[in-house]
């Protein structure tokens, strides 16, 4: 019978780690940059892009994309990542 990691061990830490993760969507993108002006770093924008090549946007969440950028001003990071 296999026993299960320690609580606070590290192959539980990381299987934690692992869980939160996920992929940024277009929508968690406009609420970090039009509701909190944060901005998004290289990943985060390669993965928005993608989803937006994809076809898995709609127009008007684009369009609000682009417009949340333009007011927050783009990072050199979202040039690299979108690119």
């Amino acid at each position: 019978m296999t026993s299960l990691p320690a609580k606070g061990s590290l192959l539980t830490r990381f299987a934690a780690h692992t869980l939160q993760w996920r992929v940024m969507t277009i929508l968690d993108a406009l609420n970090r940059i039009a509701n909190r002006g944060e901005s998004l770093a290289r990943v985060e924008a390669r993965e928005v892009m993608k989803a937006v090549l994809e076809g898995n946007c709609a127009d008007s969440q684009i369009a609000a994309l682009l417009i949340a950028l333009r007011m927050k001003g783009e990072t050199v990071e979202e040039i690299v990542g979108f690119r």
